[in-house]
């Protein structure tokens, strides 16, 4: 791999900001997995709970203040708080 073989004036800046996206990067992808596993929980609660869909397919619900969709085929799952806007 072929590396440029320079130091610029602001070398510690870069590096330091570099670093900051390196770490803000893995938070995103931990907190990535997270909202896949969470996802996982609610389908799994949602078929086991047996719900009925809607004639366009999805399970679509309202209790506490959350709006839950679920969306068929791609299992898309929507949470909205009803203070949330659209």
């Amino acid at each position: 791999m072929d590396l440029l073989d320079v130091s610029p004036e602001n070398i510690k800046a870069i590096v330091a900001e570099a670093k900051r996206y390196k770490a803000a990067q893995q938070q995103r992808i931990q907190f990535g997995n997270k909202e896949a596993e969470s996802k996982q929980k609610i389908l799994a609660l949602l078929h086991d709970a047996k719900l009925q869909r809607l004639d366009d397919g999805k399970i679509r619900f309202q209790h506490d203040g959350l709006n839950i969709t679920v969306t068929p085929r791609d299992e898309k799952v929507t949470v909205k708080m009803e203070d949330d806007e659209e």
